[in-house]
């Protein structure tokens, strides 16, 4: 793993964590009908998706200095994933 790929993926996964933070509250601004189910998931969603962000961050952080392999890069992955479930499940 190279120094410079951890830092800079870190750096956009701190700037991702303030964008999926906001994304759920957008959502529950569009989309005024939604239900009591729909509102708690949201609010959930609004604090679950940037702690993923740093979740994924500490964990290619530690890897870094456990000597890990290129495969923990994935692990940058988890946010979007995350994201992806919420997006299909709201726009759905």
């Amino acid at each position: 793993m190279y120094w410079v790929w951890v830092v800079l993926g870190t750096i956009i996964q701190l700037a991702l964590s303030c964008v999926l933070f906001v994304l759920p509250i957008s959502i529950l601004i569009i989309d005024g009908g939604v239900s009591s189910l729909q509102e708690t998931l949201i609010n959930y969603f609004m604090f679950i998706l940037p702690a993923s962000c740093l979740i994924s961050a500490g964990i290619v952080i530690y890897k870094y200095h456990d000597k890990g392999s290129r495969y923990c890069y994935l692990w940058y992955f988890l946010p979007i994933f995350l994201t992806f479930i919420f997006l299909v499940f709201f726009m759905a």
